[in-house]
């Protein structure tokens, strides 16, 4: 019996092959570029973290600006603890969480101040300028780890 050796292009089980092939590929680069994507971002979250912390004068203050950062990711995940408690018990407070919210305005109060200090070179005024937004002081803040 003499085996079939030409297909037409939808029969042809390569071609089949390489159209599966080519959606993989497709959903793989993609992944692939979401991790790259997501670590360019860690690395560039923990460079501006140790600039930050360079701009410091001290290591006073740079010690009490970290130990402030851990308490807000501290009260974070307390926060999130009790969310979840409270999911599960189906209780609900309207409370706010005033503790995390001081400890946010403590930070940019001091953000506030340092950018004020002195006339700082662009890149650190650049830096410190996009601190002087809440979300991207809570972004870098539950990325990094601290």
């Amino acid at each position: 019996m003499l085996e079939k050796i030409a297909y037409s292009p939808e029969e042809n089980p390569i071609v089949e092959q390489s159209k599966f092939d080519s959606k993989t590929e497709k959903i793989v680069r993609e992944s692939i570029n979401s991790q790259l994507d997501t670590e360019t971002e860690g690395r560039e979250l923990a460079d501006s973290w140790d600039r930050l912390l360079s701009l410091f004068g001290t290591e006073k203050a740079r010690g009490r600006f970290i130990k402030l950062c851990q308490d807000y990711r501290d009260e974070t995940y307390a926060y999130q603890q009790r969310q979840v408690a409270e999911t599960h018990s189906r209780q609900t407070s309207s409370s706010p969480d005033s503790k995390k919210s001081a400890i946010h305005n403590e930070i940019m109060q001091i953000l506030r101040n340092l950018i004020t200090a002195k006339n700082w070179p662009e890149d650190d005024y650049r830096l410190l300028d996009k601190l002087q937004d809440r979300k991207a002081v809570e972004k870098m803040l539950n990325n990094l780890s601290i």
